[in-house]
């Protein structure tokens, strides 16, 4: 958080904090005036009321004395006696109650000056003429009948003092109390209205002073949120242009770098197969090791822009582990012969290697890991080991579940839970370098030992693989002894392994009666005519060349013995492209045309393939597929 917003929210919460402090005390007045007037209100309807039962009772006093007087009923008398006795006593009892103790409201004692001198001043005349007309009442009650007439004057007495002393003053008592009630209801409205329109007045002011500061802040806000979107928006733009910036960086070294990697490996493999002595065939060895390392470094770094561009791809098909872990480990094993260490594969007893998965990429991943365990050991040797488990079957599970469900070979196997470990007896690998070996262009050093060589691509790769097949690599816990990595998959299983054709051989035979079919090789490159037509003459195959793609078209229109065409992509003149789309123009029958291109991002072939290339074979060329490629098309042609 920078700090103006730092400060922003400091003011704000100032702010904020002080107008809820005062609508809280303005809410909390207002409550108490209402708590305190409803108060009020109780404590006068409690006097009301006493003083209406005090004008009840004067009068039922009354009643029963002129009763009690003029009655000739024994027993009515006796009631009526008792009756003025009691209600006499309870007049009484509730005056004293109403002179001695003030009428309160909680602990405050009620404002009403009116009644202090009527009713609540001490030894007043009211208090003397109410008990004045209670004595007199019970002396009515005390005295015989005999002696009492309605003339006489007690009765009078207690009729005048009821009538014109205590109901009269009652009246004035209740009519002081409600004057001085609605007088304080007035009062109670003008402040509840004050404190309402104080309210409504804050709640403007924080409206003003709070709220718009904070509308123009949020407003502010969102202009910066919109440059910053914009700005975003225009590192992207310049991310997508370093992204294609290196996409053809990548796409034209490959290009540059695969082009005399042709020549190298070619060259050597002609060379390998002329008279040499030993320390030739020395030299030779080394040579070819040098370019092929070269070239697996090329397929790294374009593996790792595949992957970073969410752009590797996986051919998903059947395969048996066991055959691919051999093979890796017969490649490899004459480097383990050389530095006299032992290389042995364990799979358990009920290892089960029969899946779907892409065998390229899985060889990829086999040959960085026992590749860097030979590098790293020095002595003893390295150990694979491969176990599986039958995964229980799951609700949807079949071949159309995995990506490699219109594969060959078919699902429906159910799933293994496959377990490989490369496990090595070399220095291991440093506690802090644990992760980081599997960073791209991070090397192990060995507990101290410098990395022998590579750029640090491999097990950075490998990862990326094993994710893209859904598993994981791992590095389990080491010591100086030794490393172990760990390959942790669940594969679907074939239900039985497909027949597989023969492969060819790296050089074919002789066919006889292939002479007289023309194989037509164009590059504007000598060294790569020459490694083409070196590995196809070989085969049998008579071979024609052109240095540019508008020779090809011209030698391929011109000349009907002509049965397939090679052609790279990077010529001058006219290039491979604009010379397939030329020849599929002006050709009457479709003459097989397969591309010899150093371009070998996946795209690059689709791109070829969309032009009019009947197929793509990568630099540097492989004997063996170069040939295979020849004698699949002509033997299409044959029978046809």
């Amino acid at each position: 958080m920078t700090h103006h917003a730092r400060a922003f929210r400091r003011l704000f919460t100032r702010k904020y904090l002080i107008g809820l402090f005062l609508l809280a005390g303005l809410s909390c007045a207002s409550l108490y005036i209402m708590y305190e007037q409803n108060a009020r209100q109780a404590g006068r309807a409690e006097m009301t009321m006493l003083a209406y039962g005090q004008k009840a009772l004067s009068q039922r006093i009354s009643f029963f004395a002129n009763t009690l007087v003029t009655s000739n009923d024994p027993s009515e008398r006796e009631v009526m006696r008792a009756e003025l006795r009691a209600a006499a006593a309870e007049m009484l009892s509730a005056h004293e109650h109403l002179t001695q103790q003030r009428p309160t409201i909680g602990e405050t004692p009620m404002h009403l000056p009116e009644l202090d001198d009527i009713y609540f001043g001490g030894e007043s005349p009211f208090d003397s003429e109410l008990r004045t007309f209670l004595d007199r009442a019970e002396a009515i009650a005390d005295t015989p009948p005999e002696e009492l007439t309605p003339d006489s004057l007690l009765l009078r007495e207690v009729n005048l003092l009821g009538m014109n002393t205590v109901m009269q003053t009652h009246d004035v008592i209740t009519r002081i109390i409600s004057y001085r009630a609605a007088r304080e209801v007035e009062t109670a409205k003008l402040v509840q209205s004050v404190l309402t329109a104080l309210i409504l007045i804050l709640l403007a002011a924080e409206a003003v002073f709070l709220f718009e500061p904070v509308g123009r802040a949020i407003e502010s806000s969102l202009i910066k949120s919109e440059k910053s979107e914009r700005l975003a928006q225009e590192e992207a733009r310049r991310a997508n242009i370093a992204h294609d910036a290196k996409s053809n960086f990548l796409r034209v070294m490959s290009h540059e770098f695969r082009t005399p990697l042709n020549a190298v490996i070619g060259m050597t493999d002609l060379l390998r197969a002329t008279p040499l002595d030993d320390q030739q065939q020395v030299y030779v060895r080394h040579l070819q090791d040098a370019g092929n390392h070269m070239l697996s470094l090329a397929n790294d770094v374009l593996t790792v822009q595949q992957y970073n561009a969410g752009k590797l791809e996986l051919s998903i098909g059947p395969a048996d582990l066991v055959q691919e872990i051999e093979g890796v480990a017969g490649l490899l094993k004459t480097k383990t012969d050389e530095k006299g260490l032992s290389l042995t594969f364990l799979p358990s007893p009920d290892f089960d290697g029969a899946v779907m998965i892409d065998a390229r990429r899985f060889r990829q991943v086999l040959i960085n890991l026992i590749g860097n365990a030979v590098k790293f050991t020095h002595r003893g040797g390295i150990t694979i080991t491969a176990d599986s488990a039958p995964v229980e079957a799951q609700p949807g599970d079949g071949a159309g579940d995995s990506a490699g469900g219109s594969a060959g070979g078919g699902l429906g196997g159910g799933r293994l839970d496959i377990e490989i470990r490369v496990i090595d007896t070399g220095g291991g690998v440093t506690p802090e370098k644990r992760e980081k070996i599997f960073e791209e262009f991070e090397q192990a050093e060995q507990f101290g030992e410098r990395s022998e060589g590579g750029v640090g691509l491999g097990l950075a790769i490998s990862r990326s693989i094993i994710e893209a097949l859904g598993g994981k690599l791992s590095l389990e816990e080491t010591s100086k002894k030794g490393s172990t990595f760990l390959i942790r998959m669940r594969l679907f299983r074939r239900k039985a392994a497909p027949e597989e054709a023969p492969k060819p051989a790296a050089a074919a035979p002789a066919r006889e009666g292939v002479g007289g079919r023309k194989i037509l090789v164009a590059d504007d490159n000598l060294p790569n005519r020459m490694i083409a037509a070196a590995y196809l003459k070989k085969a049998g195959y008579d071979v024609s060349f052109a240095e540019n793609g508008r020779e090809a078209v011209d030698a391929a229109l011109a000349d009907s013995a002509i049965a397939t065409v090679f052609m790279d992509i990077e010529m001058p003149v006219m290039d491979g492209v604009e010379a397939v789309k030329l020849l599929r123009e002006r050709q009457r029958a479709r003459l097989p045309v397969v591309a010899l291109t150093a371009h070998a991002l996946p795209e690059d072939s689709e791109r070829l393939i969309d032009a009019g290339f009947d197929e793509v074979i990568r630099k540097p060329i492989n004997e063996a597929a170069i040939v295979e490629c020849a004698r699949r098309y002509l033997d299409k042609r044959d029978a046809a």
